[in-house]
Protein backbone atom coordinates (compact mmCIF):
# COMPACT_ATOMS: atom_id res chain seq x y z
CA UNK A 1 0.00 0.00 0.00
CA UNK A 2 1.15 3.47 -0.37
CA UNK A 3 2.28 5.82 2.27
CA UNK A 4 -0.22 8.91 0.81
CA UNK A 5 -3.96 8.15 0.05
CA UNK A 6 -5.85 10.80 1.36
CA UNK A 7 -6.47 14.97 1.83
CA UNK A 8 -5.51 13.88 5.50
CA UNK A 9 -1.96 12.04 4.45
CA UNK A 10 -1.40 14.61 2.17
CA UNK A 11 -1.34 17.20 5.23
CA UNK A 12 0.60 14.96 7.34
CA UNK A 13 3.23 14.98 4.46
CA UNK A 14 3.59 18.69 4.21
CA UNK A 15 3.56 19.53 7.80
CA UNK A 16 6.63 17.22 8.00
CA UNK A 17 8.15 18.67 4.63
CA UNK A 18 7.93 21.82 6.28
CA UNK A 19 9.60 20.94 9.88
CA UNK A 20 12.58 19.15 8.23
CA UNK A 21 13.12 22.25 6.19
CA UNK A 22 12.99 24.36 9.57
CA UNK A 23 15.11 22.45 11.37
CA UNK A 24 17.69 21.16 8.43
CA UNK A 25 17.60 24.38 6.07
CA UNK A 26 21.12 23.60 4.91
CA UNK A 27 19.63 19.89 3.81
CA UNK A 28 17.83 21.04 0.47
CA UNK A 29 19.81 23.25 -2.46
CA UNK A 30 19.78 24.41 -5.62
CA UNK A 31 22.04 22.75 -8.02
CA UNK A 32 21.60 23.71 -11.49
CA UNK A 33 21.53 19.85 -12.89
CA UNK A 34 21.62 18.84 -17.17
CA UNK A 35 19.48 15.66 -17.29
CA UNK A 36 17.39 15.71 -14.21
CA UNK A 37 15.14 18.15 -11.85
CA UNK A 38 16.03 17.29 -8.84
CA UNK A 39 18.28 14.32 -6.68
CA UNK A 40 17.55 12.83 -2.90
CA UNK A 41 21.26 11.60 -1.95
CA UNK A 42 21.87 9.30 1.27
CA UNK A 43 25.31 9.69 2.26
CA UNK A 44 26.87 7.56 4.64
CA UNK A 45 30.17 9.13 6.55
CA UNK A 46 32.69 7.65 9.26
CA UNK A 47 32.62 9.61 12.33
CA UNK A 48 35.76 8.27 13.53
CA UNK A 49 35.57 10.41 16.89
CA UNK A 50 32.89 8.31 17.96
CA UNK A 51 33.74 5.61 15.73
CA UNK A 52 30.21 4.65 14.37
CA UNK A 53 28.41 5.58 10.77
CA UNK A 54 26.65 8.68 9.83
CA UNK A 55 23.84 9.09 7.82
CA UNK A 56 23.11 12.42 6.12
CA UNK A 57 20.43 13.34 3.18
CA UNK A 58 20.48 16.10 0.85
CA UNK A 59 18.18 16.76 -1.25
CA UNK A 60 19.36 18.92 -4.65
CA UNK A 61 16.49 20.47 -6.56
CA UNK A 62 17.41 22.10 -10.07
CA UNK A 63 16.25 26.04 -10.63
CA UNK A 64 15.19 25.23 -14.37
CA UNK A 65 12.95 22.35 -13.14
CA UNK A 66 9.52 21.74 -12.43
CA UNK A 67 9.88 23.11 -8.95
CA UNK A 68 6.93 21.91 -6.79
CA UNK A 69 6.60 18.23 -8.23
CA UNK A 70 10.30 18.03 -8.32
CA UNK A 71 9.98 19.32 -4.23
CA UNK A 72 6.86 16.90 -3.67
CA UNK A 73 8.98 13.81 -5.43
CA UNK A 74 12.51 14.11 -4.04
CA UNK A 75 11.01 14.38 -0.43
CA UNK A 76 8.85 11.57 -1.09
CA UNK A 77 11.87 9.31 -1.90
CA UNK A 78 13.70 11.03 1.64
CA UNK A 79 10.57 9.87 4.10
CA UNK A 80 10.05 6.74 2.38
CA UNK A 81 13.29 5.53 0.83
CA UNK A 82 11.55 1.84 0.23
CA UNK A 83 9.69 2.80 -2.28
CA UNK A 84 10.44 1.92 -5.67
CA UNK A 85 10.69 5.10 -8.27
CA UNK A 86 7.44 3.61 -9.90
CA UNK A 87 5.50 4.42 -6.68
CA UNK A 88 7.30 7.28 -5.62
CA UNK A 89 5.72 8.53 -9.12
CA UNK A 90 2.46 7.46 -8.51
CA UNK A 91 2.20 9.21 -5.06
CA UNK A 92 3.56 12.48 -6.81
CA UNK A 93 1.20 12.55 -9.23
CA UNK A 94 -1.48 11.37 -6.39
CA UNK A 95 -0.42 13.99 -4.16
CA UNK A 96 0.03 17.03 -6.86
CA UNK A 97 -3.71 16.14 -7.87
CA UNK A 98 -5.01 17.06 -4.75
CA UNK A 99 -3.27 19.40 -3.28
CA UNK A 100 -5.82 22.46 -3.22
CA UNK A 101 -4.08 26.07 -4.20
CA UNK A 102 -3.74 27.24 -0.73
CA UNK A 103 -1.51 24.20 -0.10
CA UNK A 104 0.75 24.89 -3.10
CA UNK A 105 0.88 28.56 -2.25
CA UNK A 106 2.07 27.70 1.10
CA UNK A 107 4.41 24.99 -0.10
CA UNK A 108 6.21 27.89 -2.23
CA UNK A 109 5.93 30.63 0.76
CA UNK A 110 7.59 28.18 3.34
CA UNK A 111 9.98 27.30 1.24
CA UNK A 112 11.28 30.56 0.29
CA UNK A 113 11.00 31.11 4.10
CA UNK A 114 13.14 28.39 4.92
CA UNK A 115 15.24 27.11 2.40
CA UNK A 116 16.03 30.49 -0.17
CA UNK A 117 17.51 32.31 1.95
Amino acid sequence: MLPIYSDKDIKNFLRRMYRFWENNPEKVKFKNMRDTHGLCWFIVENDEEHGEMVYTDVIELSPKGELIPTIIHEHIHHFYPFLSETNVIKVEKYVMKHMSARQIKSIMKKFGETVCY
